[in-house]
């Protein structure tokens, strides 16, 4: 724990809910004083959320409360992507002939016997390799969304409605990543990451298909790291069913913040 001798003169913070929020910052989740200053003052519009969850929170106690939530949390989460799966594969099936369909439209191809062999050929999946968890790295799924470096038609509206990501629950159910966690990044971009704890994050806790600085801070989040990683350590110190119906609320297509792809 550290020293509370090391907090600033300066009290950045109003009432007794925002002090617990501080000191929480920096005593449980390894926050930094300009990491917490950062916070509060260039994003006091997600201190109320955020004194909202840790009070929703409930910290496990011991080890086999620690160990007992895990498990019940990885069960939680394989069902909800069993039924995610389940219930957007008309989306899924949908978007699918729609991204075949373009694909033969934007052909150059001029034969129609062309075109349909590009219809049934097409290939409507993207992936790519991401890290997660010890470094591990695995195939992330999403549909299609650009050709020849460009988005589609039919790909800008997935993005929009994030239908794109549905895909993701298989990564769920395959163990690659979470439900909650921050988002898997490939291996240059964590090569490119200058804020240690950031870069922790994302080699040592499981990978997610969303996470609280995502819903919190958006495009914001790129600019400001050190806010990024204390987010991750508030999430992770503080998960719940609570937080974790948030993020997924919050995640819900329209709801997103621009720029959070």
């Amino acid at each position: 724990m550290k020293n509370t001798s090391e907090y600033p003169e300066k009290k950045i913070y109003r009432g007794h809910l925002e002090e617990n929020l501080y000191h929480t910052l920096m005593n449980h989740c390894n926050g930094e004083k300009k990491d917490v200053k950062d916070l509060f003052e260039k994003f006091p519009e997600i201190i109320p959320i955020l004194i909202n969850i840790l009070e929703h929170s409930k910290k496990p106690k011991d080890i086999t409360e620690i160990e007992t939530t895990t498990i019940i949390s990885k069960i939680s989460e394989k069902i909800f992507a069993a039924c995610g799966i389940i219930t957007t594969s008309p989306l899924i099936i949908a978007s699918i002939i729609s991204i075949q369909i373009e694909a033969a439209i934007q052909s150059k191809q001029s034969s129609i016997i062309e075109k349909l062999k590009i219809l049934f050929s097409h290939n409507p999946i993207f992936t790519q390799k991401r890290i997660t968890k010890g470094g591990k790295e695995f195939s992330i799924y999403k549909l299609k969304t650009m050709e020849n470096n460009e988005v589609t038609n039919v790909g800008e509206i997935l993005r929009k409605l994030s239908f794109d990501e549905f895909l993701q629950f298989l990564n769920v159910l395959k163990g690659d990543i979470g439900i909650m966690g921050a988002r898997p990044i490939p291996q240059d971009e964590i090569n490119n990451i200058a804020n240690d704890k950031l870069k922790a994050f994302y080699t040592q806790e499981k990978a997610g298909i969303s996470g609280l600085s995502q819903v919190l801070l958006g495009q914001k989040a790129e600019d400001f790291v050190n806010v990024k990683a204390l987010l991750h350590a508030f999430e992770e110190r503080y998960a719940s069913s609570y937080l974790l119906m948030y993020i997924l609320l919050k995640s819900i297509p329209g709801q997103r913040k621009k720029g959070e792809y």
